[in-house]
């Protein structure tokens, strides 16, 4: 029986399609290993968001294939190969699969089961989600971690801070399953290179993610994350939105509460109403949405315009629920971004106050509108204007190009590999 070793560097979104894959091999006799140097295919799953995480997975890559046994094969999957793959040649040859191509695993030794005769995971004959079944003290572990989470947020409806809710999320996180209920992005935001790797949207039909919710329900989960490329687009090939969904979500009966993942600012005002709903049944504990810029010309330039004032508006009413931890994302330094477009962003960020923000300096994807536009921000602006954001209290996580980061990233992944 042959061994494959899977390495793990994507995200969420790739989850499903990575347990396709494991399923797959193991419908034709192979078996997966823990030992990279004795397995026979190794399978290297890559994300490829940000400019630094290309730049540490193609290292990470380069020493996987220097590891191999004589004879085994590396496939490098996800991402990755559809968004860079002039820089994937620089360290590789060898074949690769994307979220939207698995063809490259037909041609593996003793295949007999064909990659497309898997079920499906997308489309309208994707089933429920396969949920790992709980252990004995895994259950006792929910069930204290319930209780406590009770407590904490009646304290939070009594006297709502960031701390307290920080620690709610926290705690909340060791419980919370995730899954994916769509992938693909009909986005262009001028930046952003994900659509080149991620396809088409292909969504999970409503029922099959009630079922999902349900099952998990039985298990005895409580919170569920869902994730999808751009969860706004769901549905667009099955002609419903994501806003039915959240309607259909919230007739479910039990006590639960979902995570919201990656909301387009003009979805967030598009389905609003659906998510306030979610919002006033207890029934949302977290909301990301990415506003990128505080500034109606930059926004414009990204492909994102929106209705700024509408947006701080709606923002701020969900912002009021003690229970919703919201994050937002800002990118420093768009190219042609000026000062004063800058200082908009902060003051977005002051009017809103979210509980955190992640903040990404500008670096250029490959292919995209951005990368071409000429005018630029010096790298001394980037690092004052990053100050800036901490000098003005904000809690954020910083994302950055820094040459430190990228050390820091290459070692952490080496020691876990």
């Amino acid at each position: 029986m042959k061994e494959f070793v899977v390495l793990d560097r994507s995200c969420y979104r790739r989850r499903e399609e990575i347990a396709m894959v494991r399923n797959f091999l193991r419908a034709n006799a192979w078996r997966e290993s823990g030992c990279l140097e004795r397995a026979d295919l190794v399978l290297f799953f890559s994300c490829a968001g940000l400019r630094h995480l290309i730049e540490a997975r193609l290292q990470e890559i380069a020493k996987t294939g220097r590891r191999l046994k004589p004879g085994a094969e590396l496939i490098v999957g996800s991402c990755l190969p559809g968004m860079d793959r002039a820089s994937l040649d620089r360290v590789f040859q060898g074949k690769s699969i994307t979220p939207t191509s698995f063809q490259a695993l037909n041609g593996l030794p003793g295949i007999t089961k064909r990659i497309e005769t898997m079920p499906a995971i997308w489309g309208e004959a994707a089933g429920c989600h396969a949920w790992p079944r709980p252990k004995w003290n895994d259950t006792v572990r929910m069930l204290t971690r319930n209780a406590i989470l009770q407590l904490l947020k009646l304290g939070v409806s009594i006297h709502s801070s960031h701390l307290l809710k920080r620690a709610i999320l926290g705690l909340q996180r060791r419980g919370t399953v995730a899954f994916s209920i769509a992938a693909g992005c009909a986005r262009r935001c001028a930046y952003c290179a994900k659509p080149l790797a991620s396809g088409p949207v292909r969504s999970k039909p409503i029922e099959a993610v009630v079922q999902s919710l349900q099952e998990g329900l039985r298990l005895g989960y409580r919170a569920f994350d869902l994730y999808a490329d751009s969860i706004g687009n769901y549905g667009l090939d099955q002609r419903v939105t994501f806003g039915d969904l959240l309607a259909r979500l919230l007739r479910l009966k039990g006590r639960f509460s979902l995570g919201l993942f990656d909301v387009h600012p003009q979805d967030f005002l598009r389905d609003f109403d659906s998510i306030r709903r979610l919002c006033r049944a207890g029934r949302l504990h977290y909301l990301y949405v990415p506003v990128q810029s505080g500034n109606g010309r930059i926004l414009k330039l990204m492909h994102r315009s929106c209705d700024l004032s509408e947006l701080i508006e709606k923002l701020t009413e969900i912002r009021r629920c003690p229970h919703v931890f919201m994050q937002t994302g800002i990118i420093v330094g768009f190219p042609g971004e000026t000062e004063a477009e800058f200082e908009d962003t902060i003051r977005f960020l002051r009017r809103v106050d979210f509980d955190d923000v992640y903040v990404h300096l500008y670096c250029d994807m490959p292919d995209t509108e951005a990368s071409r536009l000429t005018e630029r921000v010096g790298e001394a602006d980037l690092w004052r204007r990053l100050s800036a954001i901490e000098q003005a209290g904000f809690r954020y996580n910083p994302v950055t190009a820094r040459n430190e980061w990228e050390k820091t990233l290459s070692r952490r992944d080496e020691a876990a590999l």
